[in-house]
């Protein structure tokens, strides 16, 4: 419950849904209390039907698998240091990781022709979408402006090696480990 709260606090624009799988970490009666108290509209995806999280595994697997890896961790160590990651890459991801997003398809004669729209930041993409008021733009404007993304990758790597290193400190000996990427 602390971790949705915490989560809903980093998004710029108040949240008007959720929207989650059929797992009981999310479907229990906390989280339907907190999003009822909040104004929260609650939804669940449809059981055994995997189009409904589609686009959300793709940035797990494009973002957090690529950076963290598919190790298990475990402890109040790993868990500290993952949050210090995830804290980074946030900024990191939003500030200065651009993005395509698809905009049409269609089909000429046997291939399928894709259109993507210009590559933005999803920071970009938040001030050009105007949901913001203008004191928040200019917040988050300044905030960016104020961001190295050289020292932030820097920090976004040496974060993302400490917690490799909480993998292979609980990793036993001899065992195959390959380091995520960035």
């Amino acid at each position: 419950m602390t971790a949705l709260q915490r989560g809903c606090l980093f998004f710029p624009f108040p949240i008007l849904g959720i929207d989650t799988d059929n797992g009981g970490e999310f479907i229990n009666e906390a989280v339907a209390s907190y999003c009822e108290r909040e104004q929260i509209t609650f939804t669940r995806g449809h059981p055994y039907e995997k189009r409904d999280q589609c686009f959300v595994e793709q940035k797990n697997g494009a973002i957090v698998r690529q950076v963290v890896g598919y190790g298990a961790l475990s402890g109040i160590h790993a868990c500290q240091q993952l949050a210090e990651l995830y804290r980074a890459l946030h900024v990191y991801v939003n500030c200065f990781q651009p993005s395509m997003k698809l905009v049409a398809k269609h089909r000429e004669g046997r291939t399928l022709r894709r259109v993507y729209d210009a590559a933005r930041t999803p920071l970009q993409r938040l001030l050009l979408s105007g949901l913001l008021p203008d004191s928040r733009q200019q917040e988050l404007r300044a905030m960016a402006k104020g961001l190295d993304p050289l020292r932030l990758f820097d920090q976004v790597t040496q974060l993302q090696q400490a917690v490799f290193q909480c993998e292979m400190d609980r990793c036993p000996a001899g065992s195959p480990m390959s380091a995520p990427t960035l």
